[in-house]
């Protein structure tokens, strides 16, 4: 046993480097040189074998012979797939971080070399899914290596990306879904393979496969397919327009079902694909972009508006994430949007529930169970609700006030706890900070929405007449918050609301400078050097000071120069602009991520509005402590400086608008531009390689003419060949039908004579029958006397029986004859007279039967008959010579008949190859016709590539080099085309000449039908010659033979010679 485990270790042991580097050598080798198909083939097998544990040897010594094994042995399944393979394990990574050098060096020979591509794009349609697979991963290991160059290849090669998608249609899912993974890694930051993507319907590809995969209830594929639609959509204006005009948007709502969604809110993956779905909506409507508009209006026809806000109000029934992103998704859809705006106020969702939009609104922004972020989410909709719209906004202030004024207690009734002076709330609920972010957007960078607000008083208790204005109200909550450490938002929210009231109106910095007290406070705040101070608190206070003073006007209850003072003198200035310095530059504001970016926020403390004007006036509040305290915003002809300054910030803003709007339309046009001169490269391309394939063509077809004149040429000469041999011929077959006419004429007569012998024979039968009835009458008479003659009737009686034996014998024979005839009768139809014939033989053999009983008695009249049969038997004689002398006519006849089927013969051959060499030459003419059908569809060719480029002419004035090129390509194609014109005029004339040669041969074929015909009724006219030639004698041989019968048994004698004779006529009759 240890002897046989120790065998077993040694044949599984590993084999040594040694053994291992010298076996991949010889592979490599024989894979690289073989000749043999089955070498190649075991040395790819053994080299993926030897690939999983010698990379780098296999990859160093191998990887060439692989890569041309792709090409040179693609016909061969197996070697593909094999030399794929070892591709792919060579290229895979034990170490997901880092990337081998061995991957990265069998990457680089496929993109250093594009025929390396082209030939796995090859590969990629081919039919064997195996390859299909095994390409789509190649690829896939080769973007991981270098993702940057094989994109720029597969953007050089004009159908890549075509081929590349024609996958994702396939039956098998593993194919698909390795070719939508390779997609989302390939088209991920390069806009110009999404727009190509795009452009051979990846967005239908996705969809079919989104459906195929269940929709919303799908897994990780229809996920993949939502990932790879909002790839081509992100940042991508060109892929939304095109996602516009293919109709696609209702595609999104027919998926965003939300019966369907409800059912199968419990599967896993089904909360993933709405929220998916729901960024593709944001994708599609982005934010401050001019091209979003009509995309919104798309979702409002399609109906997503409503689906949309069922998700966002559905707290209750939907997770958070989905409510959250719904909330985003409207946002997007109403976005500076007056017709989206209007649809959402006026949705039917609000009447159901008895709700405005508004009231709807602010009991999702204070539903103090949902999280922060979706109450934030429902704000962030909100502001989108009323942007560039100031009719919701007036409406909505005004429903706020009016129900402050009237004491509801709804969630409209904002300001009831919000300026409450005894209310100290915990700053972690955000309720005071989500009513300054709503107050900020309703009145900021609106004066009178400022006013209506500021109008709102609050009544103490103590003093009845005493009435303490919003601004006042709101400047000592806030002295109020700074003192607890727990309400920084609320004391954000509050400065955030100050600040942006203050900005550009001298009324609110006037109502807030009437209480020195709180700008007395703020001071202290802000040199507040303790651990307990805040930077962000005192960051904002230095900038409501700064943005106090630079709008302090001059009739101010503190002046100018007393604010400067108190900062001058308590902060300093290094410390205020320090102080602002480090508000700039904390994480909050630096590193501050839009809602619309990142809403799976946890905490709040700024909003983008007051973010984007801190960030946009920033350096204006940094200078503004600079500037001196007589220096006020005073007025030019009515017209406020600051006004002025504010109008030309706004017209600036239009013009940064336009000009991105101009930057995009000049991308677009550089785009298109870009595309039809691509398009026009192809089309140049294209006619330079149509041209010279018609010059060669033209070149081809004249070469062919011209052998086809040759050609008609000597058919031509042997048709007039032709024409003289048929006319000598004719003349010899007229000359055999007069000589077969005179034939013809000369057996008649010859028959006619042989009738009249045949009527005279006839004549003497019937003159011997007329003798035998008068026998018949004697035997009667004489009837006594054979009474008499009894004794010697008995020896009569006995030789009758001898002769009756010998009757037997010669019926017998005559039954055989008649047997053999019969089967002769079979094989020839015209042989069934005859039976008749040997019927009335057989029948008059019967009567002389009968007459021999009758006439067995009558010796005596014996010499007289044989008078008679010596008498018959010389006229037998002379029929016979004449017999002889007529077969020999008709032999002479016969031969004369078959030399003249082997002229009739002869001429049909020669008609046969005439209509052979007819045939050829419509052959011919047919493949003529066809090359001039070719070059016709060749002018309609050239002339769509002419107006093709006629149009492109007329979009792409600047591109003037392309007229002369075409215009040189034009002249030449009309040179072509007058060839092909020639061309055709000798086509015709060719067609002439064919139909007069087909003529001729039409005539040659009609003459040789007459002769045919004339010669059928010679030879129907010889047969029944001869039919009737051989019934006359057979029956006159009959009647011989029943004649000499007749004499034998009555005694007579027979000579030999006539025996013979018969015998010989016999002998010749068969």
């Amino acid at each position: 046993m240890d002897i046989l485990q120790k065998g077993y270790n040694v044949i599984l042991a590993p084999p040594k480097v040694q053994q291992a580097d010298e076996t991949i050598s010889k592979l490599c080798d024989r894979l690289e040189h073989a000749t043999l198909f089955e070498d190649r083939k075991a040395a790819i097998l053994g080299l993926k074998s030897f690939s999983k544990s010698f990379k780098e040897l296999v990859a160093a010594q191998g990887l060439r012979g692989i890569i041309q094994s792709l090409q040179r042995d693609k016909e061969d399944v197996e070697i593909l797939r094999a030399s794929l393979e070892t591709c792919l394990v060579l290229m895979s990574n034990d170490d997901e971080d880092q990337l081998s050098d061995t991957a990265l060096w069998v990457a680089d020979q496929f993109i250093l070399q594009p025929d390396n591509i082209n030939e796995l794009l090859e590969n990629v349609q081919s039919r064997d899914f195996f390859v299909q697979l095994y390409s789509i991963e190649v690829f896939s290991c080769v973007l991981v290596c270098r993702p940057a160059e094989l994109q720029d290849i597969l953007l050089k090669i004009p159908a890549a990306i075509a081929t590349l998608l024609r996958p994702l249609s396939d039956s098998h899912d593993a194919l698909r879904n390795a070719t939508l993974h390779f997609f989302i890694k390939l088209v991920s930051h390069s806009p110009n393979l999404q727009k190509v993507a795009a452009f051979e319907n990846a967005f239908d590809y996705a969809f079919d496969i989104y459906q195929e995969e269940g929709g919303i209830i799908g897994g990780m594929i229809s996920l993949d397919c939502l990932k790879f639609i909002s790839l081509l959509l992100e940042e991508n204006s060109s892929n939304q327009n095109y996602f516009r005009e293919m109709n696609l948007f209702p595609k999104i709502a027919y998926h965003l079902n939300l019966e369907t969604i409800n059912d199968s809110l419990k599967l896993p993956r089904c909360a993933d694909n709405v929220i998916a779905l729901l960024k593709i909506i944001r994708l599609l409507a982005p934010l401050y972009s001019l091209s979003s508009r009509s995309n919104q209006l798309q979702f409002m026809r399609c109906g997503v508006i409503d689906v949309v806000l069922r998700l966002a109000f559905g707290t209750t029934t939907f997770p958070t994430d989905i409510c959250v992103e719904a909330w985003t998704s409207l946002a997007h859809i109403v976005h500076a949007n007056a017709d989206t705006q209007l649809a959402v106020y006026q949705n039917g969702y609000f009447t159901v529930y008895d709700l405005d939009a508004f009231n709807a609104f602010l009991h999702v922004i204070y539903d103090k169970h949902l999280e922060v972020n979706h109450r934030y989410a429902a704000v962030f909709c909100l502001r989108s609700l009323t942007t560039e719209n100031d009719d919701l906004k007036n409406l909505f202030l005004e429903q706020t006030l009016k129900a402050y004024a009237n004491h509801d207690d709804g969630q409209t009734n904002l300001l009831e706890t919000y300026l409450s002076l005894g209310l100290f709330e915990n700053s972690k609920t955000y309720e005071c900070w989500f009513t300054s972010v709503i107050l900020s957007l309703l009145i900021f960078d609106s004066p009178e929405r400022k006013k209506k607000l500021c109008s709102v008083t609050i009544h103490c208790e103590t003093d009845e007449e005493e009435a303490v204005t919003f601004i006042q109200t709101l400047s000592t909550k806030l002295i109020a918050v700074l003192r607890h450490n727990d309400a920084l938002q609320t004391a954000v929210g509050y400065l955030m609301l100050l600040i942006l009231m203050m900005a550009n109106d001298a009324d609110c910095v006037n109502d807030f400078l009437s209480e020195g007290s709180v700008l007395q406070m703020l001071v202290g705040t802000l040199i507040d050097e303790s651990s307990s101070a805040n930077a962000t608190i005192q960051g904002l206070i230095a900038t409501l000071l700064a943005v106090v003073y630079y709008y302090c006007p001059e009739n101010s209850p503190i002046s100018k120069s007393n604010i400067y003072g108190i900062i001058d003198s308590m902060v300093k200035r290094d410390i205020f602009v320090h102080r602002l310095l480090r508000l700039r530059q904390s994480e909050q504001i630096r590193d501050f991520v839009s809602f619309d970016q990142d809403n799976h926020c946890t905490t709040l403390l700024f909003d983008d509005l007051f973010i984007n004007f801190f960030k946009d006036n920033f350096e204006r509040i940094k200078k503004a402590i600079d500037t001196a305290a007589t220096e006020f915003h005073v007025e030019i002809d009515g017209v406020k400086i600051h006004d002025l300054l504010d109008h030309a910030r706004q017209e600036l803003r239009e013009l940064r608008a336009e000009k991105e709007s101009m930057y995009e339309e000049v991308q677009n046009l550089t785009e298109k531009c870009d595309l039809y001169r691509k398009q026009s490269d192809a089309v140049n391309s294209k006619l330079e390689s149509l041209q010279t394939e018609s010059s060669e063509q033209l070149q081809a077809y004249a070469s062919e003419l011209e052998e086809l004149r040759n050609s008609l040429h000597k058919e031509i000469v042997e048709h007039e060949v032709n024409k003289s041999t048929v006319k000598s011929l004719e003349d010899e077959i007229l000359i055999l039908r007069k000589g077969h006419e005179d034939e013809i004429k000369g057996f008649t007569e010859e028959n006619m004579s042989l009738n009249d012998i045949v009527k005279d024979l006839k004549t003497k039968l019937t003159t011997t029958e007329q003798y035998c009835r008068d026998a018949t009458a004697k035997n009667k008479s004489m009837e006594k006397e054979l009474k008499a003659l009894e004794k010697q009737n008995e020896r009569y009686r006995q030789d009758i029986e001898t002769t009756k034996q010998l009757l037997e014998k010669s019926n017998a024979k005559l039954n055989a004859i008649t047997k053999q005839l019969n089967d002769e009768l079979q094989e020839n139809e015209e042989l069934k007279k005859k039976n008749i014939f040997f019927g009335l033989a057989i029948a008059r053999s019967k009567q002389c039967s009968a007459l021999e009983e009758t006439l067995k008695n009558k010796e005596l009249e014996l010499s007289s008959l044989k008078d008679t049969t010596k008498n018959q038997q010389n006229e037998l004689r002379l029929s016979k010579k004449k017999y002889k002398e007529a077969t020999a006519a008709v032999d002479e006849l016969k031969t004369k008949n078959t030399d003249n089927l082997k002229k009739e013969e002869a001429l049909e051959k020669r008609v046969n190859e005439l209509e052979g060499i007819v045939a050829k030459r419509e052959d011919e003419m047919n493949d003529l016709n066809t090359q001039l059908e070719n070059l016709n569809a060749m002018k309609k060719e050239n002339s769509e590539l002419k107006l093709k480029n006629l149009d492109l002419q007329s979009e792409l004035t600047s591109v003037k080099e392309l007229k002369d090129a075409t215009e040189k390509e034009n002249n030449e194609l009309r040179k072509s085309s007058s060839v092909a014109s020639n061309q055709e005029s000798e086509f015709a004339k060719l067609k002439t000449r064919i139909q007069e040669m087909e003529a001729a041969l039409k005539e040659a074929e009609n003459t040789a039908q007459a002769l045919t015909q004339e010669k059928d009724n010679l030879e129907q006219k010889a047969k029944e010659s001869d039919e009737s030639w051989l019934l006359i004698l057979e029956e006159m041989e009959n009647k011989r033979k029943r004649d000499r019968e007749r004499l034998k048994e009555l005694g007579q004698e027979v000579s030999e010679d006539e025996d013979s004779a018969e015998e010989d006529d016999e002998e010749a009759n068969v």
